[in-house]
């Protein structure tokens, strides 16, 4: 689980908790008080229709949308391998059986989504 904190003179202006041990695919934001709970996204439109366009449609999806939700299955499957880039702290997962690999970004955000030409030997590099 990653947390970040912003806290100014003891007082916690904002969280976001990314709640990615135990695999449950779900962001967390709190923001003063308020706990909402979202499945994982690409950061914004445009990164979503980029990646889109880059590998959806060769992964055979017929919409962005569908993409997107595709991958957001990826870090909740219990089949998922799963570890933290050491020079970022991202989490990546990849799922051996179909040879989906996903970036979360430490701040809840799909990153990318694809099937590696390399398979798990592209996880193990991460």
């Amino acid at each position: 689980m990653n947390r970040y904190l912003k806290i100014l003179p003891g007082v916690i202006i904002g969280i976001v908790a990314v709640f990615m041990a135990g695999c449950t695919g779900i962001r967390t934001d709190y923001q003063q008080g308020q706990n909402t709970q979202t499945a994982l996204t690409f950061r914004n439109a445009r990164l979503l229709n980029e990646h889109y366009e880059k590998h959806g449609k060769e992964m055979g999806f017929s919409s962005a949308e569908e993409y997107e939700k595709a991958a957001a299955a990826v870090p909740v499957d219990p089949r998922a391998l799963h570890k933290t880039e050491s020079e970022d702290g991202d989490d990546v997962y990849y799922l051996k059986s179909t040879n989906e690999f996903v970036i979360v970004s430490t701040d809840g955000y799909i990153r990318t989504y694809f099937k590696p030409d390399s398979g798990i030997k592209y996880f193990n590099k991460q």
